[in-house]
């Protein structure tokens, strides 16, 4: 077995032993938590300039077995210190940041895996320079990793704000597409267009999907600024799986508004999209560590306001399009 062949052995056992149900530390106290953040910066540093050191060996033409023995065996030092440092996360750190820095330790291991398996027999040292590239990639994604659950939560949210906007913004341009459509382009391009009343559906639905998006940027922001020490990573983890029911819930209901829309569909969707935004609204109207209720006051029943408002537009419009329908049926 070559020495490339043993470090890729070694890799991907080592890569399968980041779990969060084994991380040793229970004490949580600021002293640990800055060791482990000292420890796991100065790691990351160490494995890729271990990863460097062998592509720009792997670029020249003169290798020896020799040498590729000792570069194989830092990078799987390092790597196995990587895991040693992980298992020192403290347990109650929080699970949405446990499970970040789970993955960009497996995504760090992952790319040194597929950066050996790329430029094996390779001779270019642009193609094996060019290669490691994704090692850099993941190195750097370390440095950049939240520092305690607070961030990792708010960062998340952010994520799901992102879906969201996506959702809403490709609804609009789809919008915008159809009406510049005639008729006869339409059927040409076998593109359907919206009814009349299919499209007084559309304001009352587009309120809702906004009305969510305010919704995940003002706790992603609220989240973002509280401070570590006041929040309990359980509660925003709890937060967090809340706030992870509206996106598919967005989803759901801006597919079922393109044309042609099934009305009791889009009506079953917007139902249960409303349910989840409220629910979200109950578990932070009381008050949270990082939203105190005078400041949910401040905005969060403005956004349930909304919410009740389009929706009631929504279930008007809704029962109109449903009896317009049974009408055209019975034609």
């Amino acid at each position: 077995m070559s020495s490339v062949e043993a470090l890729l052995t070694s890799l991907r056992v080592t890569k399968d032993q980041f779990k969060l149900d084994a991380l040793t530390v229970e004490e949580c106290s600021d002293e640990t938590v800055q060791t482990f953040w000292r420890d796991f910066d100065a790691i990351g540093q160490i494995y890729s300039q271990e990863v460097n050191k062998l592509a720009l060996y792997l670029s020249t033409n003169d290798q020896k077995e020799d040498d590729m023995i000792k570069l194989t065996k830092g990078i799987e030092t390092a790597a196995v210190k990587l895991l040693e440092i992980f298992l020192k996360l403290p347990k109650h750190s929080g699970r949405c940041l446990g499970l970040q820095v789970k993955r960009s330790c497996v995504e760090l291991v992952q790319s040194t895996i597929d950066f050996l398996v790329s430029v094996e027999g390779q001779k270019s040292r642009e193609f094996v320079l060019q290669s490691v590239g994704g090692v850099w990639e993941k190195s750097e994604v370390l440095t950049k990793m939240p520092r305690n659950n607070a961030q990792a939560v708010a960062q998340a949210l952010g994520n799901q704000k992102t879906l969201i906007s996506d959702a809403l913004e490709e609804l609009k341009e789809a919008q915008n597409q159809i009406e510049e459509l005639d008729d006869a382009d339409a059927f040409d391009l076998g593109c359907e267009k919206w009814t009349p009343d299919e499209e007084q559906l559309l304001a009352p639905s587009i309120g809702l999907l906004k009305t969510c998006f305010f919704l995940m940027k003002k706790l992603s922001s609220s989240v973002a600024k509280s401070p570590a020490n006041d929040c309990d990573p359980d509660d925003t983890d709890i937060l967090l799986d809340e706030a992870k029911k509206v996106s598919p819930a967005v989803d759901d209901f801006a597919l079922s508004l393109y044309p042609s829309i099934d009305f009791v569909e889009a009506e079953s969707n917007a139902n249960a999209l409303v349910s989840q935004v409220k629910n979200l609204l109950d578990f932070i109207k009381p008050g949270r560590p990082y939203l105190p209720k005078s400041e949910y006051d401040s905005w969060g029943s403005k956004l349930l306001e909304a919410v009740d408002h389009n929706k009631s537009k929504f279930d008007l419009v809704c029962s109109q399009c449903k009896m317009n329908s049974l009408s055209i049926d019975k034609e």
